[in-house]
């Protein structure tokens, strides 16, 4: 990946060697991996589905902390998705109402899950304890990989701020009588955003191949992470399945 400069919505965002770096290379080194084992696979025309991502009846339901991209990222997305839905026409590309970065997944979308509103509260007095004092993160959008079910943007923190809210839930939700299950499914740490999922199959997609390692580069631009997410929602965060219930605001002056 070309680290010199990454275009973005107010100009150039210059990368520097310094305390990112490590961090950087930690979440570069995780999405290479993912890239190095699926793109052999689509190359032979494998990949897994998921059905029930388009299924109406399908109940799973979970509770998220989560933050949504700015206009001018989701355009960039929305623009990069529109030519991929002419190598994958009946795959679930993500809409731009639904776009977002997962922080933590305080509870995972099982059809098991029933929201109970009565204890908002509880969920909401512990996220405001772990966020009170943490800045805003800062991400570059960059590039592309992929696992054998779905299509991801690269997301890379320019700041140690996303690490350290996770760690600290992590670790309040764990002393927490609240029901959670944080990393049920795997241990979050990237800043990745999902775009495609695979929900059937299809006779070939060498052409959706070709096009994803011509633009596995692609510059998707930067923000400040100014506000996050409590939300219930389903597997995809679905518009008319999700609901939000709280926003938080994060500090952006330190």
């Amino acid at each position: 990946m070309p680290w010199s400069c990454v275009p973005g919505g107010q100009g150039d965002i210059r990368f520097w060697v310094g305390v990112q770096v490590q961090q950087m290379n930690e979440a570069e080194k995780i999405y290479a991996g993912l890239w190095s084992k699926t793109i052999p696979l689509f190359e032979q025309g494998h990949y897994e589905t998921d059905p029930l991502v388009c299924d109406p009846t399908d109940m799973r339901r979970g509770l998220t902390l989560r933050a949504r991209l700015t206009k001018e990222v989701v355009a960039k997305i929305e623009d990069f998705t529109t030519k991929v839905k002419g190598f994958l026409p009946n795959q679930y590309v993500t809409p731009p109402s639904d776009i977002h970065l997962t922080v933590l997944t305080v509870v995972s979308c099982s059809s098991d899950f029933h929201h109970n509103p009565d204890m908002d509260d509880a969920y909401c007095d512990v996220l405001a304890e772990c966020l009170e004092s943490v800045s805003a993160p800062h991400i570059v959008f960059h590039g592309i990989t992929a696992s054998p079910s779905c299509l991801l943007l690269r997301g890379f923190p320019m700041n140690r701020c996303l690490g350290e809210m996770r760690t600290r839930l992590r670790e309040k939700f764990k002393q927490s009588s609240l029901p959670s299950s944080v990393d049920a499914r795997y241990p979050i740490q990237t800043a990745h955003v999902t775009i495609v999922r695979f929900v059937e199959q299809q006779a070939d997609i060498s052409g959706f191949t070709q096009f994803i390692k011509a633009h596995h580069d692609h510059p998707f631009g930067y923000q400040h992470v100014d506000r996050l997410e409590f939300v219930t929602n389903d597997w995809c965060h679905k518009q008319g399945n999700t609901k939000i219930i709280r926003t938080i605001a994060l500090n952006t002056q330190r």
